[in-house]
């Protein structure tokens, strides 16, 4: 049984480095891609009057991050061979 995924990389770096622009690119060019959580995650969290803010509550939202990138990675087949990148 395979435990691991060896198609799947990480691009990571401090805000405003082009993460994201990267990954924009790399889906042009037909990679599979995951987005960044953080955003999304927010967003929510101030619609719902969450305190899983990363200026509010740091532990609940990085609880609401690690649970929004396992799922990410969790949805990657364990048999699919194409090559996958995470914004993080």
């Amino acid at each position: 049984m395979k435990l691991r995924k060896d198609n799947c990389y990480v691009i990571t770096g401090g805000p405003g480095v082009g993460k994201t622009t990267l990954l924009n690119e790399l889906a042009k060019h037909k990679f599979k891609i995951a987005p960044e959580n953080a955003r999304e995650i927010i967003k929510q969290e101030i619609a719902n009057h969450g305190d899983g803010l990363p200026w509010k509550n740091k532990a609940h939202y990085a609880s609401l991050m690690l649970e929004a990138a396992s799922e990410s990675y969790n949805a990657v087949p364990r048999n699919d061979s194409e090559i996958y990148f995470f914004d993080r």
